[in-house]
């Protein structure tokens, strides 16, 4: 809407603090105050209270919905005039226009059309997609369809072309307004985000009048509207009330007459949406070989690359543009020699996800898990013969056409009659499937890499990406929930260790409820954290996590005022794992409560030189806020 650095202007001028900055900032992007409150991990109310400071200090009056409309329109009118006034200067750091509203600076060429970019990401290197861009062009500037759909699986490059492609048809418009559903926003503060003006009253959904005002818009003025993330919304299945109202404004979206066309960017759009497109679905594909090898080259220092190693990877992950360039950034920890070892370990990666899959299915039989592999890896069609040839099986072909119809009949396959002998593929959605967790494994490596690394806002960026595409990794989300934890936002760390032990009793889940048995004694919810543990103890095999249990049941303990039982929980924990820090400090504090001063001054310096030892051995790079107050009281024990 309006750039950053502008509103740091506005900021400075008038006195709004850093904190009323980015309230401000997120909330006249339409971003909703619960989700807000969910990112910043700060109470709704203190955030409220943050924005009447903004109203305030820019004389904004009023009350309800209607004021943060006035603030958006002031803002934005007070940026356009500065625009004008500037002229639309280039900024000297980078030699390329300011990302603006108006002006289409990420291609550094001007332009008298409104562009507000909201989510949108600024485009980098662009690769292919002539075909899918001339497409788009035909229906949203020659034909001015009124609703058009891109769609295609996580990763393709979707979001990309739309960029892309505003850049290019953006003169055809009088205005271009780039709105996500990922915060799920209801279709009434869609509308107020992408037409503040439709926002001054606080008019009911139900109420056809504010679908006339935005209907009276698009005829107005020749818009174009691209709402990028609709899977956030179509996901959420028919008989979801905002599933509906959506639909409802697609429809009227279409059947309606006006000037402007708008353009739905997601994963797979049901059939009930596609049934008002002016034209049908586009769905965008893999790169071709040619566009995905320039792409990895010009990211790398892959001047040893040859073509057949290149070639394989790509095939291998179907010309994804988001799954190569993860697989290309680990080009460099291989030799030359062993490249082909990065595409064996991909190659064995994708079996065992679909051996995963298809694990709890009891009916099928090591051949028909055998062919489906087979398939997935080789992302192509293949018939009967060619199958029983490069699989080498020993089962007659009679055999094996037994178990490909029977595949075809359970919707793992799917065949193709245009040749002249029967080709079986992976069916689409499983294929997809098994891509989804892929990536969803390979960001949770990423985000794990940066926490190691004491990087949590990256850690947090990649680890969300490994839960949108994989929901149920169940380590994604203890990362996660780890990662939260060390930014402060406790309410988002509890929500993803819950969601593990809703669904699982594996390690990662009992994990999870150590760390939050932990948030309650930190909340004093020791009662609650006891009957945790305890109840979790019986189910645990592993040492390490055991371990962690009886320490947080000893500190509980402790803190209920129960040192002799707290003594026997620590000394638990400490014979399973010998170098447990906070338990060695916990009991420390036990045996000084019992005034057993001289055991407990023991234990404040063997505390004090296993922490040292852990920090010097394992680079950490963050502590735990009670260890580091423990350490500090070590120091004041111990003698000089």
């Amino acid at each position: 809407m309006v750039p950053r650095e502008f509103l740091k202007t506005v900021a400075l001028r008038v006195g709004i603090s850093d904190n009323e900055l980015e309230v401000m900032a997120r909330a006249i992007q339409g971003e909703p105050m619960t989700a807000i409150s969910k990112q910043l991990g700060v109470r709704k109310d203190a955030l409220q209270k943050r924005l009447g400071e903004v109203y305030r200090k820019l004389n904004i009056s009023g009350a309800g919905p209607g004021k943060l409309a006035k603030l958006q329109q002031k803002l934005l009118s007070e940026y356009q005039a500065d625009g004008n006034n500037h002229g639309g200067q280039i900024n000297g750091q980078s030699g390329r226009k300011k990302r603006s509203l108006s002006g289409l600076d990420p291609q550094g060429f001007s332009s008298n059309v409104v562009i507000d970019w909201g989510s949108a990401p600024k485009l980098g290197a662009f690769y292919g997609r002539s075909e899918a861009l001339a497409n788009l062009k035909q229906g949203l500037v020659t034909e001015r369809a009124h609703l058009m759909m891109l769609e295609g699986m996580g990763g393709i490059g979707k979001t990309t072309l739309g960029v892309k492609l505003v850049q290019e048809i953006a003169p055809d418009f009088d205005q271009v307004i780039w709105r996500s559903l990922r915060d799920k926003p209801s279709p009434s503060e869609f509308i107020a985000s992408a037409f503040p003006a439709h926002s001054q009253a606080p008019l009911d959904w139900d109420d056809s009048e504010q679908i006339a005002q935005l209907l009276k818009s698009l005829s107005d003025s020749r818009y174009l509207l691209v709402i990028d993330e609709t899977e956030y919304i179509s996901q959420l299945g028919s008989k979801d009330a905002a599933f509906k109202s959506y639909e409802s404004l697609f429809q009227q979206i279409s059947e309606s007459s006006h000037r402007s066309s708008v353009l739905l960017i997601g994963w797979e759009f049901p059939e009930s949406w596609k049934q008002f497109a002016s034209k049908p679905s586009l769905e965008l594909t893999g790169l071709s070989e040619q566009d995905a090898q320039q792409m990895v080259l010009s990211g790398q220092e892959t001047f040893y690359l040859d073509g057949k190693f290149l070639s394989e990877l790509i095939h291998l992950c179907g010309g994804n543009p988001l799954i190569l360039k993860l697989w290309a950034a680990k080009i460099p920890d291989f030799t030359i020699r062993n490249l082909t070892k990065l595409i064996k370990q991909n190659t064995l990666v994708i079996e065992e996800l679909v051996r995963q899959a298809l694990r709890s299915d009891e009916e099928l039989s090591e051949l028909e898990i055998r062919l489906v592999c087979w398939l997935a890896v080789n992302q192509k069609s293949a018939t009967l013969s060619e199958l029983a040839t490069d699989l080498i099986l020993s089962e007659t072909e009679t055999e094996v056409q037994t178990s490909l119809d029977f595949l075809v009949e359970r919707a793992l396959l799917e065949t193709n009659t245009s040749t002249s002998a029967i080709a079986y593929t992976v069916n689409s959605h499983f294929r997809k499937e098994i891509w989804y967790q892929l990536m969803g494994k390979s960001f949770n490596e990423l985000g794990y890499k940066n926490y190691l690394e004491g990087e949590f806002q990256s850690a947090k960026t990649n680890l969300l990406q490994a839960i949108r595409y994989h929901g149920s990794l169940s380590a994604g989300h203890y990362n996660l929930g780890s990662t939260y934890e060390k930014l402060d936002q406790f309410e988002e760390a509890r929500k993803h260790y819950q969601i593990l032990v809703d669904v699982d009793n594996n390690r990662a889940a009992q994990a999870a409820v150590n760390n939050l048995a932990r948030l309650e004694i930190l909340d004093g919810k020791t009662e609650e954290a006891i009957d945790k543990l305890e109840n979790t103890l019986g189910q645990v095999k592993d040492k390490g996590i055991r371990a962690a249990l009886y320490k947080n049941l000893g500190w509980a303990y402790f803190l209920e005022n129960n040192p002799k039982q707290a003594e026997v929980e620590l000394r638990q924990s400490l014979e399973l794992k010998e170098s447990n820090v906070v338990a060695y400090y916990i009991l420390a504090q036990v045996l000084e409560a019992q005034n057993r001063h001289k055991q407990a001054l023991a234990f404040w310096k063997t505390a004090l030189e296993q922490d040292e030892l852990d920090q010097k051995s394992n680079g950490v790079t963050w502590r735990l806020p009670e260890l580091l107050a423990w350490r500090m009281t070590a120091r004041q024990r111990l003698p000089k």
